[in-house]
């Protein structure tokens, strides 16, 4: 991939994973994940980056919350610089008909920033959609959420746009944008810093059924933004499934049954 601000990236990642098959205890769904990534970065400054995690999920009980637990170790090594950071990230999720609502605790240490740990709460409301044709799509999505970092506490309330043009282009080209907004209402001035805007564009281009382009671009509305292009492919191994007609007197009936409790050839609604 090639980012206008730092040329050429490469990455190289293995991972393995395991889902047991029955539930642990009051643990439905377990499942548990371990990766390793390699990141670098050419261009004015060389970077390079390598990141070991493990995480772990679950569900507490056939409806209670989501589980999440990740630990993870990254050592950046930029122009022969080396700097080591360790984290911990622990989250929940309980769903909701009007929406969901999360709690997340976070914890890193590094050896240029120290220890920092944060709490957030978040709510979000389900998105509200207009389907237009083609399959173009807006949603809106609003949302409220609780930070705490261990000295201040702060209270955001926003709401994110996302635009999507499904076929309008034709089959092979898709844009999609996103617009969000949130205001800190702990803020003691109403300034640019309390109220945020970022917005992002996006466009793909398949170029044939596994490969496609992408460019996509950011920005926060206050100076910084970013452009980027590349190319996402994928191999499949996997023949194709291969169909035949079936072999006469035999095939596969499709249909719906009932039970005819009283034999008398009329379908009840009890």
């Amino acid at each position: 991939m090639f980012d206008q601000r730092n040329g050429a990236r490469t990455n190289a990642t293995l991972a393995a994973n395991w889902r047991a098959k029955e539930k642990i205890g009051a643990l439905h769904r377990v499942a548990i994940s371990a990766r390793g990534t390699a990141r670098h970065e050419s261009g004015e400054t060389s970077k390079t980056t390598t990141t070991m995690s493990a995480a772990l999920n679950a569900q507490i009980g056939e409806q209670g919350p989501l589980v999440s637990a990740v630990v993870q170790s990254t050592n950046d090594d930029a122009s022969g610089e080396t700097r080591n950071t360790n984290s911990l990230r622990v989250r929940a999720l309980q769903r909701f008909d009007y929406g969901s609502v999360t709690a997340s605790y976070g914890y890193s240490s590094s050896e240029t920033e120290g220890k920092k740990q944060q709490y957030v709460w978040t709510a979000q409301g389900n998105a509200i959609e207009r389907q237009f044709d083609k399959g173009a799509s807006v949603q809106v999505i609003p949302n409220l959420a609780l930070n705490w970092d261990g000295e201040k506490t702060r209270v955001n309330a926003g709401a994110s746009m996302i635009a999507d043009s499904g076929q309008v282009f034709g089959s092979k080209f898709n844009l999609q944008s996103r617009v969000s907004t949130f205001s800190d209402f702990t803020a003691e001035d109403e300034t640019a810093q309390s109220t945020r805007v970022l917005g992002s564009l996006e466009a793909r281009y398949h170029v044939t059924k596994n490969a496609q382009l992408t460019a996509s671009y950011t920005d926060d509305f206050q100076g910084r933004s970013d452009f980027s292009i590349g190319v996402r492919g994928a191999l499949q191994f996997n023949p194709p499934r291969a169909g035949r007609l079936p072999d006469e007197g035999r095939g596969v009936l499709n249909g719906r049954v009932f039970l005819d409790r009283n034999r008398d050839g009329i379908r009840q609604a009890n």
